[in-house]
């Protein structure tokens, strides 16, 4: 008789909750699908013995008729922002891109970047800083240390994910980096006190007050090349609770909520000005410091507090 093969948990509990989906996305030879892989149209991928389905399914979005007549021989969407956010796949009304039962995944979405070059983005970008600045500027590579969730995009999933929507790639907004490093500065030097900042000559030219623009920008940040995407799992017990519906009980069945993050990754961070950066000091430490300093001890985008986000 064949022996029974141990199969490996769906997910990763601690006392009953779930922490996380305990599988990787499929990559390189799913994306090959997009170079007319003829032997991918099932839209599956192949691990051991285990067929992974994609999520992207044509027929179950919520398109235009026109445009579902025009695309329904689509197997394969080579921009993940708009395969994910204008292509989601919808069961009983509801957007879904992950699915399990009883520890099985039904369906998963996969990340298709197409041919974009990682490498040629970020030449690109270093050159209009170049352009702007001349070598007025500081570039910082820094890896994920666990799993980044950058969100605040409008979507129609219970969470999101920030996607270039041109790129159709993971990336970090400039606004959400300087945010970052200057809430870690009022925080580490300034004792939580904003005024106390902005009455702080150094701080007030970095990154500007209400009447005075700051005079170091900030830029996005893109992944150094194609970024991991894994599914997590976050686990809300209580909501009837949340809801206000009802008290905080044990009878109230847990609603598993998946979502997106970004994981072993390595992205470019650059700041840039028209005056020599040396010169952008905080309480004696250089922005370059800073910046660097947020990153790795403050975090950034949600789930902080729990370990996420960190370089």
């Amino acid at each position: 008789m064949a022996k029974k093969k141990n199969k490996q948990p769906a997910v990763a509990r601690d006392k009953g909750t779930v922490l996380e989906v305990n599988r990787n996305f499929p990559t390189e030879k799913v994306e090959k699908f997009t170079n007319h892989d003829n032997s991918h149209k099932n839209n599956t991928k192949t691990q051991g013995s285990t067929k992974i389905q994609d999520s992207f399914d044509i027929l179950k979005t919520k398109v235009p008729k026109d445009t579902l007549e025009a695309l329904k021989d689509f197997k394969e969407i080579d921009n993940f922002h708009l395969k994910l956010n204008r292509f989601g796949r919808f069961e009983d009304d509801k957007p879904i891109f992950f699915k399990s039962t009883k520890g099985k995944v039904d369906f998963s979405i996969v990340p298709n970047f197409g041919d974009f070059d990682f490498e040629d983005n970020l030449t690109k970008q270093e050159q209009i800083i170049k352009d702007l600045f001349g070598e007025k500027y500081h570039k910082e590579e820094l890896k994920t240390s666990y799993r980044l969730v950058i969100g605040g995009e409008a979507t129609v999933y219970e969470t999101s994910m920030r996607l270039h929507h041109i790129y159709g790639i993971p990336y970090i907004p400039a606004s959400g980096i300087k945010g970052v490093v200057r809430s870690y500065i009022i925080v580490e030097k300034f004792e939580s006190t904003e005024d106390d900042a902005l009455n702080d000559d150094d701080f007030v030219k970095v990154f500007g007050s209400g009447d005075k623009a700051g005079k170091v920008t900030f830029f996005d940040a893109f992944p150094t090349t194609k970024p991991t995407l894994k599914v997590d799992i976050m686990n809300p017990h209580y909501g009837d609770y949340y809801s206000k519906k009802a008290a905080p009980t044990d009878t109230q069945n847990p609603n598993p909520i998946p979502f997106l993050t970004v994981e072993n990754t390595k992205f470019r961070f650059l700041i840039g000005a028209k005056e020599e950066l040396k010169s952008f000091t905080i309480e004696g430490i250089a922005i370059e410091k800073w910046l660097k300093e947020a990153l790795q001890n403050h975090g950034i985008g949600a789930k902080t507090a729990v370990g996420y986000g960190y370089f």
